[in-house]
């Protein structure tokens, strides 16, 4: 959400204010609304404002605020029903203006999460009503968003804006995902099982025991991204660019990997047996060690790679690109090595004698 520069009332005041309409009309959600729109609808919370109404709500007493959020989320479907639209000057029949819908939305959904004191998804298992939802992460982009523990099983969130989000241990299985900001989320014993997160842009992200597998996850950008705990089997990383990302010491065996960048990335003591990798770059990769048996590298460029007793027996490695690179103590025997290029590489003399014999050029 943008900044306000607009005085806003205080933490406290929007705590009480919200309570009290609670309190006066359980089940009026057009009275919730109202309150909401005065207090963060009309303006955007600012982001000093939301992290003093984060910060307060943490300070509440547990009991107070499990009751709160009990009655605040009572109001969720109807308000999603409505599209987050409603306020004296709108009746039912007229369009509100997307900003004021996202606005009231970012409002009662701080506060709804940040109140919570115990990990439950509040999200309608309703198929509509929970792509109504996603269509306000499509919307806008808002700042210290708190999606830990909601189900978005099937979602549509295609274009999300999840930047910076904290979605630890929520669900995204069989989600729609596609060209999603994940950028620098907390994605920690997140499910995205059979996701589809096509061009996602997840670089940065934290993925310690993140579930990708059977994900697609052809092109996405997951630069920098810590993928040695995550489970990752199945998944379709084919064009991905996972350059100086780490996934040392994985098991990547049958992957398909083909024009993948994995530019600088640390594929150290990784399994990557009958893997697909052709076109794949990897200049200056460190592969110490990795296990490449009977893969496909065709043109593929490894130049710079230390693959210092790494294993690529029986592997294609047809026009493949391994230009400076470290091949001591490396086991090449039964690959494929025709029109390879070895220049100023590495290379023992019966590995070259081997090459040579398969029109490698040095």
């Amino acid at each position: 959400m943008r900044s306000s520069l607009t005085t806003l009332p205080d933490a406290a005041t929007i705590y009480s204010k919200v309570q009290n309409t609670l309190e006066a009309s359980p089940s009026d959600w057009t009275a919730l609304y109202t309150t909401l729109w005065e207090l963060g609808g009309a303006e955007p919370l600012s982001e000093t404002a939301t992290d003093a109404l984060i910060a307060y709500l943490g300070e509440q007493p547990l009991v107070s605020r499990a009751a709160f959020t009990q009655a605040l989320a009572l109001h969720l479907p109807q308000l999603l029903q409505h599209s987050f639209v409603y306020t004296p000057a709108f009746d039912e029949a007229s369009e509100a203006p997307l900003s004021l819908a996202t606005q009231v939305f970012y409002c009662y959904w701080t506060l709804l999460s940040y109140a919570n004191p115990s990990p439950l998804n509040w999200l309608p298992t309703d198929e509509d009503l929970l792509n109504r939802f996603a269509y306000f992460l499509r919307l806008g982009q808002y700042y210290r968003l708190r999606l830990d523990h909601q189900c978005f099983d099937g979602a549509v969130l295609q274009q999300a804006h999840l930047k910076g989000a904290d979605l630890q241990f929520a669900s995204f299985r069989k989600a729609v995902l596609i060209d999603a900001d994940l950028r620098g989320a907390n994605l920690q014993d997140t499910n995205f099982a059979g996701a589809n997160l096509s061009g996602a842009l997840l670089n940065n992200a934290n993925t310690r025991r993140t579930d990708f597998r059977a994900a697609r996850l052809y092109k996405a950008d997951m630069r920098h991204v810590h993928l040695n705990t995550a489970q990752v089997a199945g998944a379709d990383l084919s064009g991905a660019n996972l350059s100086q990302a780490f996934l040392s010491n994985m098991n990547l065996s049958e992957m398909d990997l083909q024009m993948a960048n994995l530019n600088e990335a640390d594929l150290s003591f990784t399994i990557l047996m009958r893997a697909n990798l052709s076109w794949v770059t990897c200049r200056e990769a460190k592969m110490q060690g990795v296990v490449l048996s009977d893969a496909q590298l065709t043109k593929a460029d490894l130049s710079g790679a230390d693959l210092y007793q790494a294993r690529l027996d029986n592997t294609d490695l047809f026009k493949a690109n391994l230009d400076h690179a470290d091949l001591r103590e490396v086991d090449m025997r039964g690959a494929n090595l025709r029109y390879a290029s070895f220049r100023e590489a590495k290379i023992s003399d019966t590995l070259r004698g081997y090459a040579a014999s398969q029109e490698a050029s040095f």
